[in-house]
C-alpha cells in the first residue's frame, strides 16, 4: 500500500518477520536521517528498512524500556505496529560565532559552534584539542572544527581569530614652562593602532591629546583605546633658570677680569658698586 505524505503520517502496519518494509512517496523515508516514533513498545524492534534503497532508518520509541526482551511473542506474523510520526531531519549544518582578541598579544578570543539539522547529540573536535561547543581564552590565529552527529554525519569549518595592531604613540613637546614655577608648558601625543577612539589622562588632570598646563618636571599620559587597552608615555618639561641676584652695580671694568679697587656704594642705592 503506497501513501503520499509530506512529513507526517499515521498508519498501522502488519509485520510478517523482523524487518518492516515501508513504502511511501514522501521525501522523509528516503532522506537520512529520519526519526520514527512508535505509539507502542515493540520489544527488540531496532530498525525500519527502506524497501527501495535498502537503507536502514534509525528510530526512537516513546514510553519506557523500548528494548525489553519480555513478550517477544508479540513480534509474530500479523503483529501490528502503529507508526505515529515520520519526521524528516534537516541536513547537518554548521555555523559559528567568534569574538576577536581585544588587545594586541591578548588571549580573550572565543568561538562557538552553532549546529542545526542532523540528529543530536553532536560531538565537537577543535584543532586546539577542545571538545566543547564553545572555546575561550583564544589568542589570534586560525582554528578548525569538526562536528559529527549521532549518525556520523560530519561538517567542518575553519575560522580566524584576529587581534588589533599594537597600540603605538609619539609624544612631542610643544613648549617648556615660560618661567620658573609657571604651569604653561605644553605637549601633544599622537596614537596609532589599537581600536579608535582613544582617551587621554595626563598626570595633571588634562584629558585631551594636547596638554597645555604643564609645570617643569617629568609628566605622564595614559592612553586608552576603545577596547580598554592602555599605553603610558612620558615627557620632560623644563623651565628657565631663575634670575641671578644682583650683587654689585656700576661696574667699571678695564677688561682684566679683576676687581682692583674694592666695593663701595657710591650711588647710595644700597648695592655695592664694583670699582675697577
Amino acid at each position: 500500500m503506497r501513501t503520499t505524505l509530506r512529513n507526517f503520517f499515521r498508519k498501522s502496519f502488519f509485520i510478517s518477520f523482523l524487518s518492516l518494509f515501508v513504502t511511501t512517496t514522501t521525501n522523509a523515508i528516503e532522506a537520512l536521517p529520519v526519526k520514527i516514533i512508535a505509539t507502542e513498545i515493540i520489544p527488540n524492534f531496532n530498525s525500519i528498512t527502506n524497501s527501495e534503497t535498502g537503507t536502514t532508518l534509525k528510530h526512537s520509541f516513546t514510553g519506557s524500556n523500548p528494548i525489553s526482551t519480555a513478550d517477544n511473542e508479540r513480534i509474530l506474523t500479523g503483529s501490528e505496529l502503529d507508526i505515529e510520526e515520520l519526521e524528516e531531519y534537516e541536513a547537518l549544518k554548521l555555523e559559528y560565532t567568534i569574538g576577536h582578541v581585544d588587545c594586541h598579544g591578548g588571549n580573550n578570543g572565543y568561538a562557538t559552534a552553532n549546529v542545526r539539522g542532523g540528529m543530536a547529540p553532536y560531538t565537537y573536535q577543535w584543532s586546539n584539542g577542545a571538545t566543547t561547543q564553545t572555546i575561550t581564552n583564544l589568542v589570534a590565529g586560525t582554528y578548525t572544527l569538526v562536528v559529527k552527529d549521532v549518525n556520523g554525519k560530519r561538517r567542518s569549518c575553519r575560522l580566524k581569530i584576529k587581534e588589533p595592531a599594537k597600540l603605538a604613540h609619539k609624544i612631542l613637546k610643544l613648549s617648556d614652562a615660560s618661567a620658573a614655577g609657571a604651569s604653561d608648558g605644553s605637549a601633544r601625543v599622537t596614537v596609532s593602532g589599537g581600536a579608535k577612539p582613544y582617551s587621554y589622562a595626563w598626570d595633571n588632570g588634562e584629558t585631551t591629546a594636547t596638554a597645555t598646563e604643564l609645570n617643569a618636571g617629568r609628566h605622564r599620559v595614559t592612553i586608552t583605546d576603545n577596547n580598554g587597552c592602555t599605553k603610558q608615555c612620558y615627557i620632560q618639561i623644563n623651565e628657565p633658570n631663575p634670575p641671578v641676584e644682583e650683587v654689585c652695580d656700576g661696574v667699571d671694568n678695564n677688561g682684566d677680569g679683576q676687581v682692583d679697587e674694592g666695593f663701595a656704594d657710591t650711588d647710595g642705592d644700597g648695592i655695592s658698586d664694583c670699582v675697577d
